[in-house]
């Protein structure tokens, strides 16, 4: 079984007119800087939709025009089904909606 090794930090320069942050901290963008349980699981349910595969292929051909249901099932190769799974999945996360 390998093994982690710890990296060593190279030191950080300090300016002296504005702290630097640690990588992963929160930007000053009132959207990012957040910290409600709320925007954080809605935050963790985009992302967990959006690394899905099929629901990028989903949005992208929806990006290119509307589509019926079962036109979309077709060209994606799923059934009907899981795809109005899907999508209302992506509605409620507002990333599509429906007409």
């Amino acid at each position: 079984m390998g093994t982690l090794k710890k990296m060593a930090r190279e030191p950080r320069l300090e300016s002296p007119s504005k702290p630097q942050r640690d990588v992963g901290e929160v930007g000053d963008s009132p959207a990012l800087n957040t910290t409600s349980p709320v925007d954080s699981d809605k935050a963790t349910q985009l992302l967990r939709v959006l690394l899905d595969s099929v629901n990028r292929n989903i949005l992208v051909s929806l990006m290119g025009s509307a589509s019926y249901t079962r036109e979309l099932a077709s060209r994606l190769g799923i059934r009907e089904s899981h795809l109005s799974t899907r999508l209302k999945n992506l509605e409620r996360l507002k990333l599509v909606s429906g007409s």
